[in-house]
């Protein structure tokens, strides 16, 4: 089994704090999902610009 360690929300900075900020505001805490992912945003921010891709965005969002 592996161990990854994650950043304290106290800590985190730059796009990882963007992406801490985000789940606290939408979800009221962040998920352990977005502690992990925080670790590389760019990856992150690829992966939802592919899904841009995929989606029709308008007022309701991605459908």
């Amino acid at each position: 089994m592996s161990v990854i360690r994650t950043s304290a929300e106290a800590v985190v900075e730059g796009a990882a704090a963007t992406l801490y900020a985000d789940d606290r505001e939408s979800l009221g805490s962040v998920t352990p999902h977005t502690r992990v992912t925080a670790l590389n945003p760019e990856a992150v921010a690829l992966r939802r610009e592919a899904e841009r891709g995929f989606c029709v965005h308008d007022a309701g969002g991605c459908r």
